[in-house]
């Protein structure tokens, strides 16, 4: 009978911690739509942990950018210059890269901010024969002509 009681607690607390385990993992879909929603929320250190995760798992090359301007946005240049390196390589994987030209101004000036004035001002003058927006050609000049400054 002692047995029979033991077996049964066993098997009640048994069962109490399986329920506490997730029965599976979140999908690459389920993790950005979660990004999505925390972006939403203007939560975007939760966000940026969502999209990574989402990077980690898939190594889709358009996360980099998302997860480059989250770093940007959040001002740990250090990061943002990495996801945007990655995301701005021309790589066989990567055939968007034309499609991010924009990007390369905040990789540009996340690069400045980490004190790489020469890659920096390479960006900038990438940017600048790339872009159609006066207003920001002529601001990718300023900042440049900063850099060269610290040269």
């Amino acid at each position: 009978m002692k047995n029979h009681i033991l077996i049964a607690m066993l098997l009640l607390f048994g069962g109490f911690a399986a329920m506490g385990q997730p029965l599976n993992r979140p999908t690459y879909a389920m993790m950005v739509q979660t990004a999505e929603a925390q972006m939403e929320k203007k939560d975007y250190y939760r966000a940026l942990e969502w999209y990574e995760k989402a990077y980690d798992e898939s190594k889709d090359i358009e996360l980099t950018i998302i997860i480059g301007d989250l770093s940007y946005l959040l001002r740990d240049y250090n990061k943002a210059e990495k996801w945007y390196a990655r995301g701005l390589k021309p790589t066989k994987k990567n055939k968007k890269v034309a499609e991010y030209a924009e990007k390369r101004f905040e990789y540009a000036r996340s690069l400045k901010m980490m004190e790489k004035y020469d890659d920096a001002i390479e960006e900038f003058d990438k940017y600048i024969n790339a872009t159609t927006d006066p207003v920001r050609k002529e601001l990718a000049e300023l900042e440049k002509e900063i850099g060269r400054a610290h040269v």
